[in-house]
């Protein structure tokens, strides 16, 4: 969405906040603010400490349209004021995704310089959704930073593995998370569901403080990288199930998730 769009979003909102603030002083019950789905687990902290002081606070999410009602017996302007706050926060933090160049630019920091121009990327939308900004004809798929995260992050992994990762962010956006045996796809795996290449394939991960897309540089770089091998272990491999420091490891070995940690030492 372009930033004019989102300005006038946030107008919108700031007369949608001041029209609540009014109602609530008029001591009406019911405060409804669009787009806060974003902020929910703050207001059902709220709805929750209001309940343990006996004042009939609830909660409803309208998840079709992105939208929130509050209905409360004892609606305080302190909520409100801090539900305008973060509301405005999430806005703006929407708005500030960056240009598709800018994204591909960071993104690519991941892949060799001889692979970077061939490199499919993935991305943000303006909505903060995946989207592919550059369809590549190399060897590797590189995810761009996500700006709602503090730190610089990007990756690049073979095309092989793009299944396996797609799943991941589709698991991620249903709010699945797991690691190890709670990884709902090593059972895809193991049923045939999800392929996965039974090769070593490699994924870099570089990481930073900031990106400057003028000059191309990662500040305060660090890189590590994973390789993944479905079913390795140390007897197949000759390396240890265990980290130590520096050196490349075997995580879940034996299982479809195993793969070679290569961790260097961060600068100090």
């Amino acid at each position: 969405m372009a930033v004019d769009a989102r300005i006038e979003q946030l107008r919108a909102f700031r007369e949608a906040l001041a029209t609540a603030l009014t109602a609530w002083q008029a001591s009406q019950r019911t405060v409804t603010c669009d787009g806060l789905c974003g902020i929910a687990p703050f207001l059902i902290l709220h709805v929750r400490h209001a309940r343990r002081r006996g004042l009939g606070c609830r909660l409803r999410l309208r998840k079709t349209d992105g939208g929130a009602v509050i209905s409360c017996h004892a609606m305080t302007s302190s909520l409100l004021i801090a539900l305008g706050a973060l509301a405005v926060t999430t806005f703006v933090v929407q708005a500030q995704v960056p240009a598709a160049e800018v994204q591909i630019a960071g993104a690519v920091q991941a892949a060799p310089p001889d692979q970077q121009a061939t490199a499919t990327v993935i991305g943000l939308d303006a909505q903060s959704k995946p989207v592919t900004l550059r369809k590549g004809t190399g060897v590797l798929v590189c995810l761009a930073d996500d700006p709602r995260v503090d730190k610089f992050n990007v990756a690049c992994y073979h095309k092989d593995l793009e299944p396996f990762m797609a799943r991941g962010r589709e698991l991620a956006a249903l709010g699945t998370k797991g690691r190890g045996p709670e990884d709902l796809r090593w059972n895809e795996i193991k049923n045939g569901t999800l392929v996965m290449p039974k090769e070593p394939r490699l994924t870099t991960i570089v990481q930073g403080t900031a990106f400057d897309a003028a000059t191309g540089t990662v500040a305060d770089s660090y890189t590590r990288w994973v390789i993944y091998t479905p079913g390795a272990t140390p007897e197949s491999t000759g390396l240890p199930a265990t980290p130590g420091p520096g050196a490349p490891w075997l995580m879940f070995p034996g299982t479809p998730g195993a793969h070679i940690m290569i961790s260097p030492a961060r600068p100090k």
